[in-house]
């Protein structure tokens, strides 16, 4: 680089304390240029008066570029605004930049390894990535002209720092609008000026990029707006606009005695051709009808030559590092692959000659393979990781691909993982980690990074509260007495006890050494929980109180913490624990000690994290292997979803064995630097106390599950106190009756919003995003999906027609690593990538999802029809006398056949009248034929922690 004004060489001196930092000075003309973060900031610069410089320095990085954390909160607040840069986005697929994909044989004939190629206009960063992967062997210089626009200098600090960036990309910044180029005479082998002659001062740009360049450099500057015509549908273009003839002209006269000469080649003629072109030649035309053009200055060997078409997708061997780069103005339906072109900001009227592509090539609706490996393109890095993902070889992914290109619905570019990451924020304000580098450490750190002054656990025994710096205090030295303990990754912890405090500090210490953490039912008996231990083989076992002797005499062989007291059932904090080792003795002053070993930063993010047991509403529950990657992703989905900002305070009634009893209040919190109130199970299990603690703890979110919101129904005229700060209810793990939801909103005036998944998809995959307080819903409706694809399919493994009800297959990035121990029912399970739920589900007109029943509990009755067991269900519910129900199927020797179960409202009125006035009703409802064969009056169902009916413990009520 050399002066702007005199153009001698620069010289160089290094900022001592900030690594990449120091000042360009030109002694002639007592010019000093900032050096900040690596960037030369040319567009910074001032008079050499002899100050020193680190003040200057650290002065200017202060005002420019502040704390790289100013940035990241800057990031969080645009996606809550949702404020995307949608041009941006459109860029790799945009006509304009594709137009140099015609000329890279042609370069590639002509530079050497090491050349440097000029890129004049890396406004979104895109044009320097594209670049530097088509030209691997030489080095792109790619400039912007300062602190603006939608990256300004912490986005390039931010996304494109040195180390993150491609190693032959350097990024400088000059304002070319007042400003020569810094560069001596002939540096570049090739000019790349997008977007640039009609931005910026034609007399002073053009003798400058003709300067810098080398003799018959090639200079080629896409997009230039022409006067030759105007679009149709027309709009208004900015900028300078020139007939093609004046631009011919125009160059011909700066290049008078340069060997180069000029081309003006249609914009709409070039990329109708890319695709199949086959003998296209460069030629000049002026008198062009097209509104824009690649204007330029090629050599005269060029001018007649044959032009390429686009580069085909490549070979599997080259295709195993490539990045792809979904086209977000047309993205497959979550809900059934369906292809529609999403245009909010009219970028398809603005670019007719895309729309015309699109409408040739576009398909209706994606096949299950397309849409897991569209799916994956913005959630892992490379197309070599989505092929290891999915199972397959790269050949078979290189074929999806392939047709995905031709379609339109991603490119394959070698990108950088940064800057494939910041193409996916431009589409989606997605800044999370790329999915093989997503753990739960990084999020850990994350959160203590922007909001370690923020509570993040308030304990409602006492009301003390750990803020997020205090946490990981604990945290890191608890994580070091693991260590010292000798446990490292792929160790298995137990935790049996209630929602702790100190559990969930010990879960994060955890998973940063890469343990496996296994929640276990706190309601467990002692000889199920030591039948679990042999076959889970723990380093550790940890309990509360209450348990701790249960413990000691039902599991042998395994060391046992016991933790303190808060959070217990009984408020118990006594210290006579027979002899075992108490949680506050077992971590050491040495672990809390300043100088302690810092913990190393080991990618953890396929490393098994928990194992979480099925619900076990049928008695055999399984344990499901989560990855961290999935927990980090499910918590973000559930604190982005449902808008969770560092000022709420959630409350949650479930227990850590259950996914949104675990990931709500422990993963999701944090994501959003959020608190969670951590109360006893008494507490949780009681609505008025569920009611005083909200109130007391200023909770925001409530997490619940239908069963608890009925029992705030119940309650609601005896409620003195609201919690006034509550805003959102959240119900989960069943569906939610319409008549309960309605009842708790005109009590409460809070909106409740169900959300569904399952453990095996480590929770939330679809949501009622779209609903507000007081809208229509319907029974089993579960709302839209959240990032996961859904299907539905019949008894055939073929998708059915749309409307038709199919068992509910789920495929995400929060998928178990499987069943552990049982990989015949992993097999069974997980089909191509596929989760089968065992859900009957159906699509509604307005792309929700409606849940129907299970496909174990619908049957063909003695008449021939199909009865599922939760429209009955649902028909018992409605009965006005009727506060709750479970619908059972029971084999018998003769067949299947339904078993009612029925809670009255209030106490139970005469059972005989009471059950035939029901009967009456379901024969209405129903039909005569699907009428129940037994109707049991109880006085309540059995539930599990997450609310689930449990269908065992019925069975045998029944058969007794």
């Amino acid at each position: 680089m050399c002066c702007l004004l005199c153009r001698r060489p620069l010289s160089w001196s290094l900022h001592r304390h900030e690594p990449g930092s120091g000042v360009l000075r030109c002694s002639a003309c007592a010019v000093r240029v900032p050096v900040l973060a690596g960037f030369p900031m040319f567009s910074e610069r001032d008079l050499d008066r002899g100050a020193a410089d680190e003040p200057w320095l650290d002065a200017l990085s202060a005002a420019l570029l502040g704390d790289p954390t100013d940035y990241e909160r800057y990031l969080i607040e645009r996606r809550r605004r949702g404020s995307t840069d949608r041009y941006a986005a459109f860029r790799p697929f945009n006509e304009s930049s594709r137009t140099v994909l015609s000329f890279v044989p042609l370069l590639l004939e002509r530079l050497e390894p090491g050349d440097l190629i000029l890129d004049t206009w890396n406004r979104t960063g895109w044009t320097g990535e594209l670049l530097a992967g088509l030209f691997p062997e030489q080095t792109v210089v790619s400039l912007w002209e300062g602190h603006c626009d939608n990256l300004g200098y912490r986005g390039f600090r931010h996304w494109f720092a040195a180390g993150d960036r491609p190693p032959n990309l350097e990024i400088a910044f000059v304002d070319l609008r007042r400003d020569p180029l810094p560069f001596h005479d002939g540096t570049f082998a090739f000019v790349h000026g997008l977007d640039t002659l009609h931005r910026y001062p034609i007399h002073t740009l053009l003798p400058e990029l003709v300067r810098v360049s080398r003799p018959e450099a090639p200079i080629l500057c896409p997009h230039v707006h022409l006067s030759n015509a105007e679009p149709d549908p027309f709009f208004e273009r900015g900028g300078r606009q020139l007939h093609g003839r004046n631009w011919h002209d125009l160059l011909t006269h700066q290049l008078r005695g340069d060997p180069r000469q000029p081309v003006i080649v249609g914009e709409r003629t070039l990329f109708a051709t890319q695709r199949r072109c086959t003998g296209t030649r460069l030629d000049s035309c002026p008198h062009t009808d097209d509104y824009n053009a690649v204007v330029g200055i090629v050599p005269p060997s060029w001018v007649g030559g044959p032009l390429a078409p686009e580069p085909a997708v490549a070979p599997p061997a080259d295709l195993k590092s490539t990045a792809l780069i979904p086209n977000h103005l047309c993205p497959p339906d979550l809900g059934d692959g369906s292809i529609g072109i999403q245009d909010p900001d009219d970028l398809v009227c603005r670019h007719p000659v895309y729309a015309a592509r699109l409408a040739e090539v576009l398909p209706d609706r994606l096949a299950p393979l397309a849409r897991q490996v569209h799916y994956w393109a913005s959630r892992l890095p490379t197309a070599g990781a989505i092929a290891q993902r999915l199972g397959l070889d790269l050949e078979a992914v290189r074929a999806a691909v392939a047709a995905l290109a031709d379609q339109e619905l991603l490119r394959a570019q070698p990108l950088s993982q940064s800057g494939a990451r910041l193409q996916r924020y431009h589409a989606t304000l997605d800044d999370a980690p790329f999915a093989d580098a997503d753990d739960l450490p990084a999020l850990w750190r994350r959160a203590v990074r922007l909001y370690g002054a923020r509570p993040f656990l308030v304990d409602d025994t006492d009301g003390s509260t750990f803020t997020y710096q205090q946490a990981d205090e604990v945290v890191q030295a608890l994580a070091r007495r693991l260590r010292t303990e000798g446990l490292s990754r792929g160790d298995r912890v137990v935790l049996w006890c209630e929602l702790h405090v100190e559990a969930i500090l010990f879960f994060w210490a955890a998973v940063h050494l890469g343990l496996v953490v296994v929640p276990l039912d706190p309601d467990l008996r002692g000889d199920a929980v030591g039948a679990l231990c042999v076959t889970l083989k723990p380093k550790l076992l940890l309990v509360d109180l209450p348990r701790s002797r249960l413990a000691r005499d039902a599991v042998r062989d395994i060391r046992q913490i016991v933790f303190d007291g808060h959070g217990d059932d009984d408020g118990d904090d006594d210290d006579d624990t027979d002899g075992a080792l108490r949680f506050a003795d077992w971590i050491t002053d040495a672990d809390f000690a300043p100088d302690a070993a810092s913990l190393a930063h080991e990618p953890l993010a396929t490393t098994p994290a928990m194992v979480l047991f099925t619900s076990g509403t049928t008695g055999e529950p399984r344990g499901v292997v989560l990855e961290q990657h999935a927990l980090a992703h499910s918590g973000r989905l559930m604190a982005q979803t449902f808008g969770w900002t560092e000022t709420d305070v959630y409350f949650g009634l479930g227990d850590l064995h259950v996914m949104s009893g675990f990931r709500n209040p422990c993963v999701a919190t944090v994501h959003a630097g959020a608190a969670t109130v951590v109360a006893t199970a008494a507490v949780r299990r009681t609505p008025q106390a569920v009611v005083d603690a909200a109130t007391r703890r200023g909770a925001t979110i409530l997490g619940t599950v239908p069963a608890a919101v009925r029992g705030l129904v119940a309650i609601a005229d005896r409620v003195a106190t609201r919690p006034t700060r509550l805003r959102l209810v959240l119900s989960t793990a069943a569906p939610l009756p319409e008549a309960v939801r309605s009842a708790f909103e005109a009590a409460y005036a809070i909106p409740v919003v169900a959300y569904y998944g399952l453990t095996e998809t480590a929770g939330l995959c679809a949501a009622e995003t779209r609903r507000t307080t007081g809208a229509v819903a319907i029974d089993g409706g579960i709302g839209q999906p959240v990032e996961a694809l859904f299907r539905l399919v019949g008894a055939d493994g073929v998708d059915v027609a749309p409307g038709a009800t199919g068992e509910l297959w789920i495929h995400s990035a929060n998928l178990m690593c499987g069943y552990l121990g049982d990989p015949e029912a992993t097999r069974a399970a997980l089909v191509d990538g596929w989760f089968r739920t065992g859900d009957l589900a159906r699509r509604e007109a307005d792309g929700s999802f409606r849940l129907v029943g299970r496909a174990k509990d619908v049957f063909k009755n003695a008449f021939g029809e199909i009865v599922a067991a939760a429209e009955v269900e649902a028909a018992i519910r409605a009965h006005a006398a009727v506060a709750d129900a479970a619908v059972l199927v029971a084999s018998t020797e003769t067949g299947e056949r339904l078993e009612a179960y029925v809670v009255a409202h209030g106490a139970r009125p005469d059972t005989a009248a009471w059950l035939a006035d029901l009967h009456r009703h379901l024969v209405t409802a129903l039909g005569p034929k699907k009428v129940p064969t037994g109707l049991h009056p109880v006085d309540a169902l059995p539930r599990n922690a997450n609310g689930k009916v449990q269908a065992h413990i019925l069975a045998a009520s029944s058969h007794q």
